[in-house]
């Protein structure tokens, strides 16, 4: 109820939120529980919401927490809700059960869900009612919760599907999402910028470069097997930068000395990106899994970063760069973000 309010009003109203937080946790299930009983059985709405609140207030019991409760009230709404031909209360429903089976707490050690089948099987339902929701306002949620949860289980051709969708919808103003939505979508949307980035690099590594001079040709072909210092630098260029946050590990008995940067004595290099507090492997790209400490994805927790100025690259370097960026950009999908965009919807941590 608090959780999103900010500064002096907590420090105001905070008996209120004690007063609050000890009925949520010691009477609310009970009057849920009373009102539920007195309820009709065509008051399907009601019901279901009695439900699905009753599963969202177990996450104020942690140490009572039972996933196989939360998804058998959030299994009850989802088929009432379908029983009754409200399809899309129904989807949403299946969402929240990918959500809540997605939850840090339900994520083991090696980033992967220990309700992955029950998550697979809430994906198939969704999809097997989304023809008759064409229409639906509720449609442009549902492909971008859909490729969230597909990219969260590694599903990624899935994910550019739905993400994909999302875009060709074209009828959404993402400032009308909930925050945690728009939140999502910031990061979704990084996610698929940088996965269009190396698929576009991939593509024009195959094709013929003889007209680019050698640096240019070198850095498409090797784009793999370097260590990402200059990978990350082209990445954080295109969203705009000139000062760009990288953090980097040395090869052995190598150290950094200051802020200076030895690029052969790089091990690895991480583009940061602080506002959304990701960064981003820039060696070996798309090797391995998408998203966790080491992958590809992983979150970035206030290590120290090296500021790379491009100001301060040497002429030609800098110049065989910017037109790596030029390459890039004129191949990278339509429905992508604009790197621009992709800046503003960082800035904003939205």
């Amino acid at each position: 109820m608090f959780k999103d309010l900010r500064g002096r009003i907590i420090e105001k109203n905070q008996k209120i939120k004690e007063t609050a937080h000890w009925y949520i946790v010691n009477q609310a299930v009970y009057d849920l529980e009373k009102y539920r009983a007195s309820l009709p059985s065509e008051a399907v709405y009601e019901i279901c919401y009695c439900l699905k609140e009753r599963a969202g207030l177990l996450e104020y019991k942690p140490d009572q927490y039972q996933w196989n409760e939360f998804l058998k009230d959030m299994r009850s709404a989802q088929m009432l809700y379908q029983e009754n031909g409200l399809l899309a209360d129904s989807a949403l429903c299946a969402l929240n059960i990918m959500d809540e089976g997605l939850a840090e707490f339900n994520i083991d050690s090696e980033y992967k869900p220990l309700y992955l089948d029950t998550i697979k099987i809430s994906l198939q339902e969704v999809e097997k009612i989304l023809p008759e929701l064409m229409e639906h306002p509720v449609l442009n949620e549902i492909y971008l919760r859909l490729s969230m949860y597909c990219f969260s289980i590694d599903d990624i051709e899935r994910s550019k599907h739905y993400y994909e969708s999302f875009q060709r919808l074209g009828n959404f103003a993402i400032d009308h999402f909930a925050p945690w939505l728009r939140g999502r979508y910031a990061v979704l949307s990084l996610y698929m910028f940088v996965i269009g980035y190396i698929e576009t690099v991939d593509k024009i590594a195959r094709k013929d470069l003889s007209g680019e001079i050698t640096q240019i040709q070198e850095w498409f072909r090797e784009f793999h097997n370097r260590n990402g210092y200059f990978e990350a630098i082209v990445l954080g260029r295109m969203f705009g930068g000139d000062y760009l946050p990288i953090c980097v590990e040395m090869k052995s008995g190598k150290m950094l000395q200051g802020n200076i940067v030895e690029a052969g004595d790089i091990e690895s290099a991480w583009l940061v990106i602080p506002p959304l507090q990701m960064k981003i492997k820039c060696n070996g790209m798309l090797a391995g899994k998408m998203l966790g400490q080491g992958f590809l994805f992983s979150k970035w927790e206030n290590t120290e970063l090296r500021y790379c100025n491009v100001n301060t690259i040497v002429p030609e370097v800098r110049s065989a760069i910017e037109r790596i960026i030029e390459m890039i950009k004129a191949e990278l999908p339509d429905s992508l973000v604009t790197s621009a965009e992709l800046n503003r919807l960082a800035k904003n941590e939205i």
